[in-house]
C-alpha cells in the first residue's frame, strides 16, 4: 500500500511542480482568504486515478475503494484514501516552495499508511502503522523518532485560521505560549510542520479548524514516530468518515509535554 501512496503523491507533484511559478486560475471556496487553483483540482484528479488504477490492478473492486478529497471529493469504501493535492495552496500561489501533497490510506476506519511528499525538494515523509516513520531523500530512509524538550527549550507553531473567531481564540493562546517557548513560527503549511515535528525541529503543532485532509496522513507520521496528535482536551484524534466536513483542533507534540501544553489551550 505504501508503494501506492509515493506513486499516487509523486503524479500529483508532478502536477504542482508544472504549475509553480507559472500562470493558473484561481477561486476561492468560501472565505476569500480560502484559495484553490487549477493546480489543486488537477492534483487531485491524477492521484485519485492512480490509486484507483493500481488498486484495481492489484485486484480490489472498484467498490471497495473510497476517496475523501479536500476539493469535494467522498466516497466510500472499505479502503479509504484521505487526500490533500496541495497543502499550502496560499505558499504555492505567492511562489514560496512551503507546500505538499499528503495522502492516508484507512482500512475500515484503522491506519494503514500516510504520505508527506515535497515535491520541490523531492522529500517523502511516510509512516506505516507498526513499522514506524521515515523520512526519504534520494532513495535513502532515515528513521523519524521525536526527542522531548521543555517548552523552553522549543519552538512551535500554531496555525491561524481563516476563521475570525478562531483566529481570534488561536492569538490569545500564542500569546499565553509566546513567553514559555523559544518562538512561534507559522508556515502556512500544516502537512510540513507537522513532518518537522517529528524531526525535531518544532517542539509542537497546534492547529484549530482543521478536516480530516490536514491530519489523516501526518497523524499515522507522529504516531509512529513517537508523539502524539490529540485534541485540544488530550484525547487522540479520531475522525468522522461519513462527514468529511467536520473540523478539528489538534495538538501534536511529545506525549510528556501534552499535560503541560493543554494549560495554555483553556
Amino acid at each position: 500500500m505504501l508503494e501506492t501512496l509515493q506513486t499516487a503523491s509523486r503524479a500529483g507533484g508532478k502536477i504542482l511542480t508544472s504549475y509553480f511559478g507559472n500562470k493558473y486560475q484561481t477561486s476561492h471556496k468560501g472565505h476569500w482568504r480560502n484559495i484553490v487553483t487549477t493546480a489543486d483540482v488537477e492534483s487531485q484528479k491524477i492521484i485519485q486515478q492512480t490509486i484507483r488504477d493500481l488498486m484495481q490492478k492489484k485486484g480490489h473492486k472498484a467498490s471497495n475503494i473510497g476517496f475523501i478529497g479536500e476539493e469535494n471529493l467522498h466516497t466510500q469504501g472499505e479502503y479509504q484514501f484521505i487526500i490533500d493535492p496541495l497543502d499550502g495552496t496560499t505558499n504555492f500561489a505567492c511562489g514560496l516552495e512551503y507546500f505538499t501533497v499528503s495522502i492516508a490510506c484507512y482500512r475500515a476506519g484503522q491506519p494503514v499508511c500516510g504520505v508527506i511528499y515535497l515535491p520541490v525538494s523531492d522529500i517523502i515523509y511516510f509512516g506505516v502503522s507498526g513499522q514506524g516513520a521515515y523520512k526519504r531523500v534520494k532513495h535513502k530512509d532515515t528513521k523519524l523518532t521525536i526527542n522531548q524538550a521543555p517548552l523552553t527549550a522549543m519552538t512551535i507553531t500554531a496555525h491561524l485560521s481563516s476563521n475570525p473567531l478562531v483566529q481570534e481564540k488561536m492569538i490569545r493562546i500564542v500569546n499565553r505560549l509566546a513567553g514559555k517557548t523559544l518562538g512561534i513560527r507559522h508556515l502556512g503549511c500544516v502537512t510540513m510542520e507537522q513532518c518537522y515535528l517529528v524531526e525535531n525541529i518544532f517542539g509542537a503543532v497546534l492547529n484549530a479548524n482543521h478536516f480530516i485532509w490536514d491530519t489523516a496522513a501526518t497523524q499515522i507520521i507522529i504516531e509512529e514516530a513517537g508523539a502524539s496528535l490529540t485534541d485540544w482536551q488530550g484525547k487522540r484524534l479520531e475522525y468522522n468518515f461519513d462527514n468529511p466536513n467536520q473540523s478539528y483542533n489538534s495538538l501534536g507534540c511529545h506525549p510528556a509535554n501534552l499535560k503541560n501544553l493543554q494549560k495554555y489551550l483553556e
